[in-house]
C-alpha cells in the first residue's frame, strides 16, 4: 500500500461515513484499526477502531479475529509466538 497512514484513515472514514453498506467497508474499518495499533502506535484509538467494527459487523466473517485482536492489543509479536509455543 502506497499511501501515507494519514491518508489511509482518512480514506476508511469516507468509506465508513458515506458507504455503509459496501462490501469493503468493514475491511476498510479494520484496517484503520490496524494503522492505528501499527503504524501510529495508538493502541485507545486502535481499540476503538475494533470494536466499531464489532458493534457494525458482529456477523462478518472478520468478527472473531478482530476480537482476537483487540485481547491481545498491545503485547508484542514476540509475546504471542512465545504463548503459542507453550
Amino acid at each position: 500500500m502506497n499511501i501515507s497512514p494519514k491518508k489511509a484513515v482518512e480514506a476508511a472514514d469516507i468509506l465508513i461515513e458515506k458507504y455503509p453498506s459496501f462490501d469493503m467497508t468493514p475491511m476498510a474499518m479494520y484496517i484503520k484499526g490496524f494503522v492505528y495499533e501499527s503504524m501510529f502506535k495508538d493502541l485507545d484509538k486502535a481499540e476503538k477502531a475494533y470494536r466499531h467494527f464489532l458493534e457494525t459487523y458482529p456477523d462478518n466473517p472478520m468478527a472473531e479475529e478482530v476480537k482476537m485482536t483487540i485481547l491481545n492489543l498491545g503485547i508484542p509479536l514476540e509475546k504471542l509466538v512465545e504463548q503459542f509455543e507453550d
